[in-house]
Order: C-alpha cells, then structure tokens, then sequence
C-alpha cells in the first residue's frame, strides 16, 4: 500500500487524515489510518461507537468497520469509512451521515 496514492481526508483546524484500510480498498473487519497534524494544530473531542486504538503519530485502528465518530460540541455522528470512500464525482461512495439518537441523552 503506498500512502501516497491514496486522498487524504482533511480534518479541519490544520489536521489530514489517511486510511489505507478501510472497506472502499477491501476491509471487513476493522479499520485504520494516519493522522498527521500541522504545527498547533487541534482536532474537536470526538467519541466512537467501538474501542479505537491510538498510538504516537495517531495511526488508528477501529474495531469495527462500520465505526463511526460523535463530535462532542455538537453531538453530530459521522461513519469514519465516509472520510475515506473511494469519490465518484467528488462525492464519496456510501457516505452517509448519522442522526444522534434522540434517547442519548444530550451527551
């Protein structure tokens, strides 16, 4: 896999992110990527719906494939694999943002 080929997804607040797995290039268990961020850079506090694993220079693996991410200011929830679909048109293959459940709570 050459990181390279593959887009990065910018994250916002100086922040990219790349998956080299991740179902569009054939994952079905889990997924992973690298998370590069520019000098004072930050990224919002962010919940997932299964255990992530972190490690120096943010290279992530999800538990799940369908893992998504809940930014915590807003309460928005997003599949993680939508950041890293293959793009038709500029528009990524099967992303699909989710509505917070109205039984959260407000968390």
């Amino acid at each position: 896999m050459r990181l390279s080929v593959l887009t990065a997804h910018e994250r916002g607040g100086g922040a990219r992110t790349t998956a080299p797995v991740n179902p569009s290039l054939g994952a079905s268990a889990f997924i992973n990527g690298i998370t590069w961020f520019a000098p004072g850079s930050a990224i919002p506090f962010h919940s997932h719906n299964c255990e992530e694993s972190v490690m120096l220079k943010i290279l992530w693996r999800h538990g799940r494939i369908d893992a998504t991410r809940t930014i915590t200011e807003t309460g928005q929830t997003h599949p993680v694999c939508a950041e890293h679909a293959r793009r038709v048109g500029g528009r990524p293959l099967g992303a699909v943002a989710l509505q917070r459940p109205e039984s959260a709570g407000g968390r």
